[in-house]
């Protein structure tokens, strides 16, 4: 018959390494208590003999041990405090599920992952900021899941994982987020915990998002579960957590990207922010879905996925006053989709699909060589994507000032520069510009969809935002 608890006893072992003292650190601790009896407590008492100081002293020592051990074996038994430091590995058998699961809920984003508990050997996953890292805990030997951002649904629900981890970083030890799955026996349900450094959610999840079918069944929450305006607690709740996170300055917007990858072949290994045209052409990906946000309320929603009905690729894009607009992305002229205040064309698969080919953008663009990035040859129009450029880079312009043309009721300065093209900027810049100057500029590509297919740059941007000019020390080259 048992007389002790195994879990406890494994903690009491652990936590008896911890506060085990040097034969120093006892002695200063005697020396302490000596000082003390001696010069603070009726020092001229015979009562406090030599016998008597050593037994107070092997109480005091004995208490120390005995109180160190109650508070840490009272905050191990609540839900915050279970022994973190990086010499214990989460795998060993002295930690039970339930331990494993509260272990990676305390782990601390920010602090430096060789200060806290050890998660074993991590797969990295191909990532497009930063490294990430999986861990699946609680795995056996002969556990194989490839280096895939995918969820091991199944093997957490027939418990051949306890939790399976990822966790982000920007290099070096210093982890960014942190998402777990694990599946609760007695609910018979998967949840997921995330820990953004800034929030904490922590859901249960439907295993379809994590199934064969998670393009479709992502595709249907998009369609009819999905709203504008939602808070990032509801878009996780019915998503579950993203792949990746990240701001796009110009707009000042963050944006959540989810990665549904094909269940078979090698991990998605890009490293584009926004959407991979091409790769989701050649079922590299299965589809990607992006939230824009504004704050924390949901400003658009949108899917690029391939249709393998009509063997295509197929956009999804909703935003305020566009409940749900659809676009199939072909050689054929005459389609458009609906983006915010914007109603844009859209462009051809030939168009979108050069911006893999090699290209210098670095290179300074003329008026000619700029109109020629967003005039779509295989239609024969202008469109709204440019050839070479993704959102987030730098176009470099340069060009010849034909004319100067002041505007002294606006108080705005007009570069004439081409027939059909001219630029303006703020203030009277007649003393600073002449006739026949060349004017170097810079501008920055950024998205007007969730996905990024739809850009312009912030020089165009400024006139959407304001009614006045911008400042032309704004886009100067240095």
């Amino acid at each position: 018959m048992k007389h002790y608890d195994d879990s406890l006893d494994r903690r009491l072992k652990r936590l008896n390494e911890e506060v085990n003292l040097t034969e120093d650190e006892k002695e200063n601790i005697l020396d302490s208590i000596h000082y003390n009896i001696n010069h603070k407590h009726m020092k001229s008492n015979n009562i406090f003999n030599k016998p008597f100081v050593f037994a107070i002293s092997s109480i005091a020592i004995t208490l120390f041990f005995v109180v160190s051990l109650l508070l840490q074996q009272d905050s191990d038994i609540g839900t915050s405090n279970l022994q973190v430091t990086g010499k214990y590995n989460i795998n060993s058998d002295e930690y039970t599920k339930e331990e494993r699961i509260q272990l990676i809920k305390n782990y601390k984003i920010g602090v430096n992952r060789k200060d806290q508990i050890n998660l074993g050997k991590g797969t990295n996953i191909p990532h497009s900021v930063g490294i990430m890292n999986r861990f699946d805990i609680g795995a056996d030997d002969n556990y194989q899941f490839g280096r895939t951002q995918n969820v091991d649904a199944e093997a957490l629900k027939n418990g051949g994982l306890d939790v399976q981890v990822f966790i982000e970083s920007a290099g070096g030890d210093l982890p960014l987020s942190l998402k777990a799955f694990y599946y609760r026996e007695d609910e018979r349900q998967l949840y997921f915990f995330v820990n953004t450094g800034e929030a904490v959610y922590e859901y249960p999840i439907d295993e379809a998002l994590y199934g064969e079918n998670r393009d479709l069944f992502l595709l249907e929450k998009l369609k009819h579960e999905l709203e504008v305006g939602m808070s990032k607690e509801e878009v996780i709740q019915n998503l579950g957590p993203y792949d990746q996170d990240f701001h796009s300055s110009p707009v000042d917007r963050k944006f959540w990207r989810y990665d549904v990858e094909p269940n078979k072949g090698d991990p998605y290994t890009k490293y584009y922010r926004f959407v991979d045209f091409s790769g989701i052409a050649n079922n590299m990906l299965n589809m990607q879905v992006f939230v824009r946000w504004n704050g924390d309320s949901a400003e658009s929603f949108s899917a690029v996925y391939f249709d393998e009905t009509s063997q295509s690729v197929r956009q999804y894009h909703m935003s305020e006053g566009a409940r749900l607009t659809e676009a199939i992305f072909n050689n054929e002229d005459n389609q458009h989709i609906h983006v915010g205040d914007f109603i844009y064309p859209v462009p051809s698969v030939n168009h979108i699909t050069s911006q893999e080919k090699p290209y210098d953008t670095q290179q300074f663009l003329s008026v000619d060589e700029l109109h020629a990035q967003t005039y779509d040859q295989t239609l024969n129009k202008a469109v709204s994507t440019f050839k070479n450029y993704r959102p987030g880079d730098t176009i470099y312009f340069e060009e010849t000032i034909q004319s100067i043309i002041y505007h002294e009721a606006e108080n705005k300065t007009e570069f004439v520069l081409s027939e059909d093209t001219s630029m303006e900027f703020a203030g009277d810049l007649r003393e600073q510009y002449n006739e026949g100057d060349r004017l170097r500029l810079r501008f920055k590509v950024i998205p007007q969809s969730a996905d990024g297919i739809y850009v312009t740059y912030d020089y165009a941007y400024h006139f959407y935002q304001h009614d006045e000019s911008p400042q032309i020390e704004d886009y100067l080259v240095e």
